[in-house]
């Protein structure tokens, strides 16, 4: 609906409604100065004040749709893009510091490495890590027969990357040889979210309607989430071990 909602996750109260965007919101983060910035459809970033909820700034920013954001080490943004670009921006001015291409297709995830390096995945079935500081493609991870739809980065080992795809299945990386260690057949649909909680467990979500969790040691699946009425979109795991849910039929969960 193009809004978006604050909520106070004790008493399941909408604490504020932010209005502006003028097409679907994909993409929340919030910065160091508690900051929410959101990416749309309508190819805009905002940045919002959370305690009032005022837009304070607006950037058009990509020429097509922005399904992923990310923040690096230095608190720049940076925005992938259907336009198949990444862009780096300073938050303060809007002022772009940067375009780096080299993908073929739709950027759909963006995580940052634990030594600062930037990993995109797209619809071009590849997977690029980026040296942030000169824009280089440092390497490409090849080998998939499908579209990437998520990528997370697992903080303790710094040197594994997990994917998820369009096919359902979920592919574990070595980030320095770019060799596939694990290939995991997932889900019936296509990937949705990947997460990893606190107690380094893998969390993926699927258009299937159910939430999986993995043993990260041993890659079984230690148990299903079942029974949503819509596709689990996105999710993310608090800092209190809390999953908060969004599914496509716009019902929130935590």
């Amino acid at each position: 609906d193009q809004t978006i909602k604050i909520w106070n996750t004790t008493t399941g109260v909408c604490r504020l409604t932010l209005t502006g965007h003028t097409s679907g919101v994909l993409s929340l983060l919030v910065n160091k100065n508690n900051e929410l910035i959101s990416a749309s459809s309508d190819c805009t970033i905002k940045i919002w004040d959370m305690n009032t909820g005022e837009c304070k700034r607006t950037i058009a920013a990509h020429n097509r749709i922005i399904p992923t954001l990310a923040i690096n080490n230095e608190g720049e943004l940076i925005s992938g893009s259907w336009d198949n670009t990444i862009k780096i921006w300073n938050m303060t001015t809007g002022e772009c510091k940067r375009i780096i291409a080299g993908h073929t297709n739709s950027i759909t995830s963006l995580v940052i490495s634990n030594q600062g390096d930037l990993i995109s995945g797209s619809w071009d079935n590849t997977i690029k890590i980026w040296d942030m500081k000169t824009g280089e493609c440092k390497r490409t991870l090849t080998g998939l027969s499908e579209r990437i739809t998520s990528l997370v980065i697992d903080a303790n080992i710094d040197e594994e990357i997990i994917s998820g795809s369009y096919n359902g299945t979920i592919k574990i990386w070595n980030m320095t040889n770019g060799k596939c260690l694990k290939t995991l057949y997932a889900h019936n649909e296509k990937i949705e979210s990947l997460a990893i909680d606190n107690d380094n467990e893998l969390i993926s979500g699927s258009s299937d309607k159910t939430i999986k969790i993995w043993n990260k040691k041993t890659w079984i699946l230690k148990g299903s989430l079942v029974g949503h009425n819509g596709y689990v979109n996105k999710f993310l795991v608090s800092r209190n071990d809390e999953l908060m849910i969004g599914l496509s039929n716009g019902d929130v969960f935590i």
